[in-house]
């Protein structure tokens, strides 16, 4: 059976908590406020780029008041704001799963970010493009994109957006059936969260290489890296990878007689 791949999107966070979400309408009751009673627009664009970020992605508010935004920074030429506005509706419409929409907002904010050099936006719009043809399954396009963005995440040695993309990169070999090359950017993007400490990433990078490995129909050495995923998954309370993690546990056929697990076997370097 074919394991799923884990893999690092889009990281939404939901608000739910009732007291949280009065001081957040609080808040936007006094942005709504001062949008009304002011006649500087550099003001205004930052009030309702402030309102759409206190909604979630999915929220029809997110992309109303981003609108607003856009539509009031291309009117002054204010152009970082309106090519930030372009990325936030492009994820918006990935998120919607309508990817036309969200190209002709990636394409213009990719265009306006190299034209002011902000290396950082243009990987991050990369890389969300990217995504969008992985969801297309246009794969050779996607490549493109990430491989863009990872060249421009080296230039400004961000390791944790550098494991980040070799982990999506991997995914898109993974859906190649290209495992030799999958499990090689896997393990890069290990070696890359190993360096910094990242925890989220190693849980994820591990399974990762375990699906690998279950592919290959080596179950033994698959089962011990979803035993460590799960484990640091259980540690830092990371419950959507803890619960893939233990799919793929009982998907080995657990318990099995390989004798000592824990630190007996070693996922190969190459």
């Amino acid at each position: 059976m074919k394991q799923r791949y884990s893999i690092i999107f889009l990281i939404i966070f939901f608000i739910t908590n009732n007291n949280i979400f009065a001081q957040e309408q609080k808040s936007i009751d006094s942005l709504k406020n001062i949008i009304e009673n002011t006649n500087i627009d550099s003001i205004k664009i930052d009030s309702y780029i402030k309102i759409s970020q206190s909604y979630s992605i999915e929220n029809i508010e997110y992309k109303y008041f981003l609108h607003k935004a856009l539509i009031l920074s291309k009117k002054i030429d204010f152009k970082n704001d309106y090519a930030e506005c372009c990325f936030n509706l492009g994820k918006y419409y990935n998120f919607d799963d309508n990817y036309d929409s969200a190209f002709l907002y990636f394409n213009e904010g990719l265009r306006i970010f190299t034209e002011l050099k902000n290396n950082m936006y243009r990987a991050a719009i990369l890389g969300e493009m990217g995504n969008s043809y992985c969801f297309r399954s246009e794969y050779d396009e996607c490549l493109d994109c990430y491989l863009q963005a990872l060249e421009i995440m080296y230039e400004l040695d961000n390791k944790e957006w550098i494991g980040i993309v070799l982990n999506n990169i991997g995914n898109v070999y993974s859906y190649l059936s290209d495992d030799t090359t999958s499990l090689k950017y896997y393990q890069d993007a290990l070696l890359v969260f190993n360096e910094i400490e990242s925890l989220y990433g190693i849980a994820l990078s591990t399974n990762n290489i375990g699906s690998i490995y279950f592919d290959r129909n080596d179950l033994d050495t698959a089962l011990v890296c979803f035993i460590e995923a799960l484990e640091i998954c259980e540690e830092i309370d990371y419950y959507e990878q803890m619960i893939e993690s233990s799919t793929n546990i009982a998907n080995t056929g657990y318990p099995r007689k390989v004798g000592q697990l824990h630190g007996t076997l070693k996922v190969p370097c190459n």
